[in-house]
């Protein structure tokens, strides 16, 4: 890689990573817990420890660092999370349809199952996360960047992807149907049994998985490769 190139790519991880102070106040004493609920607004702080009922719909966080912290399941619908890195957290299940994220990053943490429908992820990265089955339908994404996940089975139905940078990432079975995949690069991703996947028009990929792609290309428009000259 060139110099120029090395510049462009610190530069992209750059606007993706979240813009947190050097040192963040943890909570107040140790075993404190922040408490998440409906329309709470949580800022510039690094949190371990979490207390919600399971709905925090329209919280607010920005300028925060969450490490550890179990979100298995929490309603976070409309949430608006500026600024923020989560490390080794389970959102599994979470819910953040609709949700705003901006500059946020997530490092190995697990989104098994989470719903992300009709969210806005603006300059997001997802870095070693877990993310069977996520559900990104009818999200809006720029800038959006995914480095060695497990995205297996993902849904992107209708989302729009453009841009996006999907590397050594775990697709098999995700549903690509409809969505906006302009300019996207899913270099080095296991691209297996994918729904939809004549509606990948305008992605990138490596030389190495051309004929599995393509494969895939000649089924979705009815085309059976078969040596066999005479007929059945």
């Amino acid at each position: 890689m060139d110099r120029t190139s090395k510049t462009a790519g610190r530069a992209a991880r750059d606007k993706q990573a979240a813009r947190l102070p050097p040192h963040l106040p943890a909570e107040l004493s140790p075993g404190d817990r922040v408490v998440l609920e409906p329309d709470a607004e949580v800022q510039g702080i690094s949190i371990t420890g979490i207390e919600t009922d399971g709905d925090a719909v329209g919280v607010e966080v920005s300028g925060c660092r969450l490490v550890g912290v179990p979100l298995v399941g929490l309603d976070l619908s409309h949430a608006r999370i500026t600024d923020v890195s989560f490390e080794r957290c389970d959102l599994s299940a979470a819910t953040l349809v609709e949700a705003s994220l901006l500059r946020t990053e997530f490092v190995d943490c697990r989104l098994n199952g989470a719903v992300l429908s009709g969210a806005r992820l603006v300059h997001v990265g997802f870095r070693d996360c877990r993310m069977n089955g996520l559900e990104l339908r009818m999200a809006t994404a720029e800038q959006l960047e995914l480095t060695a996940c497990d995205l297996a089975g993902a849904d992107f139905y209708g989302s729009s992807l453009v841009g996006a940078a999907m590397t050594g990432c775990n697709l098999t079975g995700a549903d690509c149907s409809r969505a906006t995949w302009t300019g996207a690069r899913l270099h080095g991703s296991t691209l297996n049994d994918l729904r939809g996947a004549a509606d990948l028009a305008g992605v990138r990929i490596g030389s190495e998985q051309a004929v599995g792609v393509g494969l895939q290309l000649l089924a979705a428009v009815g085309i059976t490769v078969d040596d066999e000259a005479e007929a059945p």
